[in-house]
Order: structure tokens, then C-alpha cells, then sequence
């Protein structure tokens, strides 16, 4: 891979980075102070290569799908976040959100919503 190249991705992810902490300031009513600092954890988890950095993903991910299951959050804005903060990881480090803790209700209620997670 020439340096170019990987300079680009980086240069993308952080522009996803970026991109998720303006949409987050931009609903910055909507999510608890807790939610907020998990979500930008996970998004420099990500962009920083850290360990835990998938695992964290994960937690922000469902957070976004908890939001939309209890009324917290439009479809639409949950998507957009979730896509930035996916932005922020390297290639083929996206992982799926609903997991075994999941209520059978949650993953229709996405698929209402038009979620693919």
C-alpha cells in the first residue's frame, strides 16, 4: 500500500471523527452526558487503534439503537451518527449492533425504522 493511500484513509476517518462530533454538538440536547462521552469514546477508540476499540463500537452502536427503540431518536439522525462513527475505524472494522442482548422487539423495531442493525 503506498503512503498516499494510507494517508487518505487516515485522513478520512478523521474527517468522520470530525463529522461525528458536529453532529453530536448538533443534538447535544438529546443525549445524556453519559451517552455523549461513550459515543466520542468509541469514536477515538477507533480512529486510535486501541485495543478495545471494536468492543466499544459496539456499545456506541447499541446505544444509537436504544435511542431509536425508546423514542430518543429519529431513524434518519441515528444513522448518520452511527455512519460517522464507523467512519472513524479502519476497513473492515465495522461490526453489526444487535447482538445476544437484544429483545426480540428491538431488531424489528429497527427494521420499521429502516436500520440495517
Amino acid at each position: 500500500m503506498s503512503l498516499s493511500c494510507e494517508a487518505d484513509r487516515r485522513s478520512a476517518r478523521a474527517r468522520s471523527h470530525t463529522l461525528l462530533r458536529r453532529l453530536l454538538a448538533d443534538r447535544a440536547a438529546i443525549l445524556h452526558r453519559d451517552e455523549h462521552r461513550l459515543l466520542l469514546d468509541a469514536a477515538d477508540a477507533l480512529l486510535f487503534d486501541e485495543l478495545d476499540a471494536l468492543a466499544k463500537q459496539g456499545s456506541g452502536q447499541r446505544l444509537l439503537a436504544a435511542l431509536v427503540d425508546n423514542d430518543r431518536w429519529q431513524p434518519d439522525p441515528a444513522a448518520e451518527v452511527r455512519a460517522a462513527l464507523d467512519g472513524c475505524g479502519a476497513p473492515g472494522a465495522v461490526t453489526r449492533s444487535a447482538g445476544p442482548e437484544s429483545t426480540p422487539s428491538q431488531p424489528r423495531a429497527r427494521r420499521r425504522a429502516g436500520f440495517p442493525w
